[in-house]
């Protein structure tokens, strides 16, 4: 519904030293979580641990505030992974 429409941006600095926004559209941080998704499970990221008998996969996001930030949450959130942001 969205595909081709803008989803997340970030400022980027011209050649002529103005600034505009570097956009990605809906299908392009789909296709970018997919793929971030799969390195976690190949490289077992957020693997299960044990917290009060119940089963958790954590993972601590240390970073600023930044579009790759949104993606990694979407990853995770898509291969139902807690995210503890550390600040």
């Amino acid at each position: 519904m969205f595909g081709d429409k803008n989803f997340i941006g970030k400022l980027h600095q011209n050649e002529d030293g103005t600034q505009s926004f570097k956009w990605k559209s809906f299908r392009e941080v789909y296709a970018d979580t997919l793929r971030l998704t799969s390195v976690f499970r190949q490289n077992r990221v957020g693997e299960p641990i044990e917290l009060d008998k119940d089963m958790w996969r954590i993972v601590g996001i240390y970073s600023e505030n930044r579009t790759e930030w949104v993606e990694t949450e979407l990853a995770c959130i898509g291969d139902s992974i807690t995210i503890v942001p550390i600040f």
